[in-house]
């Protein structure tokens, strides 16, 4: 039975998350259904046990986040590594490797975890640990209490009970500009009202390196594509062990079609959502677009071109354009890639260099009315070139009285040759993506920033799917 037939008669249940401002580092905090916080604090005790017997059953359900803010020292780094980008003369190539576990934007001079912009509550045998929720990872990872590295200590540890499986041989992963070991776990591993049940994770035991010390998470929930999740497994296992949390959900019949959305807000201190088993048709625009995934370890999609809109406001003159076609339709010089755990666009020197006298804004925001709108081309299912655009108000970032273009320069080349841009929140802000994991594809529409105005996301009404060109019917 596909996966296709089996939503066909089983539509039950879809989780949205919720995005709000604290003083901290910006984040994404997914709160466990199992607890009741109308009213509570934000977060749950690491230590506090959800009986099995009170799992909740999947239904429709809203479940709150909330986004914190960066201290004045990490958004101070991360606007200095942005300008290093810029100026600097010699820009180093990283090698994507696709078949392996690593972050796709980190430098030692930034740390990678500066780069996170959400983080939220995930809850693995009823202990309940702050995890970032990262579509350019593949795999679960939370610390272990048998870890008694500085790094570990300074996070919340796992701690392992009955109902945690641990298993023999000991799992390796880079992860940035760091590295980390541990034993691959199963448990029950639950994000807002998704329960899944014998989920493998990494129980981190050796953590080496500043992005775990200074990070401000305590683990990962990887929503990459199933690749990034092959160091997780073993010869001999049985079909699905492995998988990342939300094809497990989707084997397990736990969401309501095999997909994911998300919607960053406009606003700093105003809730962003997640969808896990659909799309809240409240929180975008218009129709979604669907572009062909390239790639089983990230979502990762063809890439044409830049353009800068003309001088004349409201015009769309060409004032330059990166073309990255090589004239074979078959074949592609340049790939992007939609990231959550990235705060920016991400893209190669040959591409943002030239365009950083029209974007680059002073950091007294005094240039901010001489800036250009940003166009960027993707080709759609049918091979039509389609046009996204991030205006100065879009792609500049703001605080207080000082602006940063959320622009950066970086050299990442996916095996075999492809450059890569990274589609970071910078782009998702203004763009609600949704991930098909079926028919690998990413779908964007532009977001609904009306959803803004309140203090609620809007609670879904029913399971909305959206609509396919394609014959073929859910």
């Amino acid at each position: 039975m596909c996966i296709r037939d089996r939503y066909q008669r089983r539509v039950r249940g879809c989780s949205v998350f919720r995005m709000e401002r604290r003083q901290g580092a910006l984040s994404l905090l997914v709160l466990c259904a199992a607890f009741a916080f109308a009213n509570a604090a934000p977060w749950s005790r690491v230590d506090e046990i959800v009986p099995e017997s009170e799992e909740p059953d999947v239904t429709l359900a809203t479940v709150p986040l909330v986004r914190q803010e960066r201290s004045e020292e990490t958004h101070r780094k991360l606007m200095d590594f942005i300008d290093l980008t810029h100026t600097r003369k010699v820009h180093p190539i990283r090698l994507i490797d696709e078949t392996s576990h690593q972050r796709l934007v980190s430098e030692v001079t930034l740390q990678n975890a500066d780069m996170v912009e959400y983080y939220g509550p995930v809850t693995i045998a009823g202990q309940t640990i702050k995890a970032v929720f990262d579509t350019g990872s593949g795999i679960c990872w939370a610390a272990s209490e048998e870890c008694h590295m500085d790094a570990c200590e300074a996070h919340t540890q796992l701690k392992v009970n009955k109902r945690v499986h641990l298993e023999n041989g000991t799992v390796g992963i880079k992860y940035g500009t760091g590295h980390m070991s541990g034993l691959r776990a199963s448990s029950l591993v639950q994000v807002g009202s998704v329960a899944v049940h014998d989920q493998d994770f990494l129980l981190s035991t050796h953590e080496y390196g500043d992005v775990f010390k200074n990070g401000v998470f305590d683990g990962v929930m990887g929503f990459g594509r199933i690749n990034l999740a092959n160091i997780l497994r073993k010869p001999g296992d049985a079909e699905g062990r492995g998988d990342p949390f939300y094809m497990r959900a989707i084997s397990q019949n736990l969401v309501a079609t095999p997909q994911f959305s998300i919607y960053v807000s406009s606003k700093d201190d105003k809730p962003g959502a997640m969808v896990i088993g659909g799309t809240n048709k409240k929180l975008y625009n218009g129709k979604v677009t669907w572009h062909t995934g390239l790639s089983d370890s990230y979502w990762e999609v063809q890439l044409d071109g830049i353009r800068l809109e003309g001088q004349d406001s409201g015009t769309h003159d060409t004032m330059m354009l990166t073309d990255v076609t090589d004239g074979d339709d078959s074949h592609r010089k340049c790939r992007a890639i939609a990231d959550s755990g990235t705060s920016l666009l991400v893209g190669p020197e040959h591409m943002i260099k030239p365009l950083l006298p029209y974007i680059k804004v002073h950091k007294d925001c005094s240039n901010m009315g001489d800036l250009r709108t940003v166009h960027i081309y993707l080709p759609d299912e049918q091979g039509v070139r389609q046009q996204y655009s991030l205006t100065p108000e879009e792609y500049v970032m703001k605080r207080g009285d000082s602006c940063t273009t959320g622009i950066a320069i970086m050299t990442l080349h996916l095996s075999p040759e492809y450059d890569t841009v990274i589609l970071g929140d910078t782009f998702l802000r203004k763009y609600y993506s949704v991930y098909d994991v079926e028919k690998n594809r990413v779908g964007f529409a532009e977001a609904n920033h009306g959803a803004d105005s309140g203090t609620h996301i809007p609670e879904l009404d029913q399971i909305d799917q959206i609509e396919d060109n394609s014959e073929e019917e859910w």
